[in-house]
């Protein structure tokens, strides 16, 4: 972790998914939200480098938090709903995500809608439709003081 950037808390207590965790930007952000408290779920398609992100990031973990991770796909609904699943496990909710899973694929603008439209298949949209509808809408209307509730 930097040195400018140094695990403060204030996340105790909240579950947080980050998909493709197991290395880049999603073990990074993995790594800042347990230095942070939060207990993080990572989930990719390959265990063993899961395996040696978990073991990087306990290392890591301050103020209450923890790293656990689940082997999954997000392009596939019931590996999806697993995840999801397991992620609410260590909080009973899922307070936050990064759909950081990737591919390969055009994402610049004006490519081709077929590129983007894999992209977001990918990155996105399974765990966008899973979390909202189901843990995230649970969440609405117990916001943060400095959050309004949805629909406000």
């Amino acid at each position: 972790m930097p040195a400018t950037r140094k695990p403060s808390g204030g996340l105790e207590g909240t579950g947080v998914l980050v998909t493709g965790g197991g290395t880049g930007i999603g073990a990074a952000c993995a790594a800042q939200a347990a230095a942070d408290g939060a207990a993080v779920t990572i989930c990719g398609r390959t265990e063993a480098t899961l395996a040696a992100a978990t073991e990087r990031i306990e290392k890591l973990a301050a103020n209450g938090g923890s790293i656990r991770y689940v082997v999954g796909d997000v392009t596939v609904e019931d590996d999806v709903a697993r995840v999801v699943a397991a992620a609410t496990e260590p909080t009973g909710t899922l307070d936050g995500v990064v759909a950081n899973a990737g591919g390969g694929g055009e994402s610049r603008p004006g490519s081709r809608p077929r590129g983007w439209s894999s992209l977001m298949r990918l990155g996105s949209r399974p765990i966008w439709r899973r979390c909202v509808v189901g843990a995230g809408a649970a969440k609405g209307m117990n916001t943060r003081p400095t959050m309004p509730p949805y629909g406000k």
